[in-house]
């Protein structure tokens, strides 16, 4: 019994390694004063901006030009923006590398004070999308499109408004090589939409060169906010060297039984 336990021991320790490669939140000191094209964490680019930000849409954040950091919840809910009257909102950031096979992009998410317009976000490769989310006002769900369009309502699970209503709710992207990713959209509690693996058909030649995300507020209403935090990069272990690894230690423990003697 020792022995099994060493090996259960030996390849949950193995498997539960991912290494971080890129992370980022708004508690970082260099958004003290807003995170305009600022650039904090390590292993990504300086945010970028487009759409009517520049406007200053109203009052009282007009100073902010359309985008501001909350300073109640700095490295939580601190990336916002916001749009109404007919403007649009977004941002978007690239990665300091592509993500190779395995790497998973991760984020925190979510809308403050309602959604009456549209919400959206891309995984994309420079500027071409590879995978796109929106939340339209009024929906039954999100939606997706990786040169098709499907609901995030299906054998997987369901996202809904609820699923990213202030609810600290997490987006992951993992890149499984070739033309194939999965993602998820999950409530604070995990529940929501797994999608394992899929096949994109967007853009299979340019699957390899992932290095890009955005977000996007259009005309989602007054005081109503779409927030990210928390963004990480890391590699999954593979789980054939998972397999491997428990091969190895089972085949030690047995010589090391066998010449015991």
């Amino acid at each position: 019994m020792k022995y099994l336990f060493t090996i259960i021991l030996m390849t949950a320790c193995f498997y539960s390694h991912a290494s971080i490669i890129a992370f980022d939140d708004s508690s970082d000191s260099v958004y003290d004063g807003g995170f305009g094209y600022q650039n904090g964490g390590t292993g990504f680019a300086g945010w970028l901006w487009g759409g009517d930000w520049y406007h200053g849409l109203f009052e009282p954040y007009i100073d902010h030009g359309g985008k501001f950091i909350d300073q109640d919840t700095r490295g939580d809910r601190g990336f916002r923006i916001f749009s109404h009257d007919g403007y649009k909102v977004h941002s978007s950031r690239t990665f300091s590398s592509s993500l190779n096979q395995d790497d998973m992009f991760s984020m925190n998410l979510g809308h403050i004070g309602g959604n009456d317009g549209t919400l959206h976000f891309a995984i994309l490769a420079n500027s071409n999308p590879i995978l796109e989310l929106e939340l339209i006002a009024g929906s039954s769900s999100w939606r997706a499109w990786d040169g098709e369009y499907f609901d995030l309502n299906d054998e997987n699970g369901f996202a809904n408004y609820s699923t990213t209503d202030n609810e600290d709710a997490e987006f992951t992207f993992t890149y499984h090589g070739g033309s194939s990713y999965g993602f998820s959209l999950t409530d604070g509690a995990g529940n929501g939409y797994h999608l394992a693996s899929k096949n994109a058909s967007s853009a299979p030649n340019s699957m390899n060169s992932i290095n890009r995300f955005s977000f996007k507020s259009e005309d989602q209403g007054i005081n109503n906010e779409f927030y990210i935090d928390n963004l990480q990069i890391e590699v999954i272990p593979e789980p054939a060297s998972f397999g491997l690894f428990g091969l190895f230690a089972i085949i030690t423990i047995f010589v090391r039984r066998k010449f015991a003697f």
